[in-house]
């Protein structure tokens, strides 16, 4: 694929940092960049771990160890490797890392040659506060569980309590009644509790370019979860869904890929989480001809991304499975 001029970037090169390298969802990207742009962009990674405990390393040019998202020295170093490695575009992954980001983009005051790679500043902001996004998804008419937090959540029902920062249903759970009274002393300002749907949970996964009016979506049915991420999934085409995506990509001003979780309801879908980023399931609809990750970085580079979509005549199967790198 076609890059634009090196002399555009720090380094001669196109260069972006990839934040929680040890996630699925960035080796899921890395592995998305290196089958479309080959060597061409450099990748670099962070992540709490050292280099020989992330399987990310074998693929991207430079891993850096650092401090967790969430602690007070994180910013001081995330901006250090921004300027040593002379970094052009970051894609933040980890809310820590989101809201370090956005605390950039706000010092910068848009004078930062940076690219921050998280659709648009309200999405990044709200992705990072799942009480916050309930309340604009409510106020923008787009549907949505009731969602509180744990003290102002209706009675005498059974609910589905998460942390408000979480991400891959990570401390997430059904609670009774009961079990709610327990805990709700607990439980402070870091947690929500959501109505239950009980229906079909499924991933949108999407792609906005506004200034070209370009726009795609495909939904996947998650058929078997593990630790919150989809192992078995259905993926395929939803006019009703991909409507409900462009509607959330024009609203809140997404340019770029980002992906977001529905659950079926006697009412219609209702919307229960939404990510500024692709998802560490998004390398499966990439198995189905359509790239959400690579489209977001050949965005970037102004190259054609719209040979990394397809339309998908029937719904399709996707498996995933484990495999083993020897890292040392």
């Amino acid at each position: 694929m076609q890059l634009m001029q090196k002399h555009r970037f720090k380094s001669g090169w196109p260069t972006v940092l990839i934040g929680g390298a040890g996630t699925g969802t960035a080796y899921g990207i890395m592995t998305a960049i290196r089958r479309v742009f080959s060597q061409n962009v450099r990748i670099v990674g962070i992540d709490v771990n050292p280099p020989e405990m992330v399987t990310a390393s074998l693929i991207c040019d430079t891993l850096v160890q650092v401090p967790y998202a969430n602690s007070p020295e994180f910013g001081r170093h995330l901006s250090g490797i921004i300027e040593d490695q002379k970094i052009d575009a970051f894609l933040p992954l980890l809310p820590g890392e989101i809201q370090a980001s956005l605390a950039l983009a706000q010092s910068s005051r848009g004078e930062s040659p940076l690219e921050f790679l998280t659709g648009s500043q309200e999405l990044a902001r709200l992705s990072i506060d799942k009480l916050s996004m309930a309340q604009w998804l409510d106020a923008n008419n787009l549907p949505t569980p009731r969602t509180t937090n744990p003290g102002g959540s209706p009675k005498g029902e059974a609910l589905f309590l998460k942390p408000r920062a979480g991400t891959g249903s990570h401390g997430a759970r059904k609670v009774t009644p009961d079990e709610l009274e327990r805990l709700l002393p607990s439980l402070g300002p870091d947690w929500i509790v959501q109505e239950i749907c009980g229906g079909q949970e499924v991933t949108v996964d999407a792609f906005h370019d506004p200034l070209n009016h370009f726009f795609r979506a495909v939904a996947r049915d998650r058929l078997e979860v593990k630790s919150g991420v989809s192992t078995k999934c259905r993926v395929r085409e939803d006019a009703e869904l991909e409507a409900l995506a462009h509607q959330l990509a024009t609203k809140l001003n997404v340019s770029g890929a980002f992906c977001f979780q529905v659950l079926g309801s006697p009412g219609g879908w209702r919307i229960i989480d939404v990510n500024s980023r692709p998802g560490a399931g998004t390398a499966i609809s990439a198995a189905c001809g359509n790239d959400f990750a690579a489209a977001l970085i050949a965005r970037w580079l102004q190259s054609d991304y719209t040979t990394l979509f397809e339309r998908l005549a029937v719904p399709t199967i996707v498996t995933r499975q484990y495999t083993e790198f020897r890292m040392n």
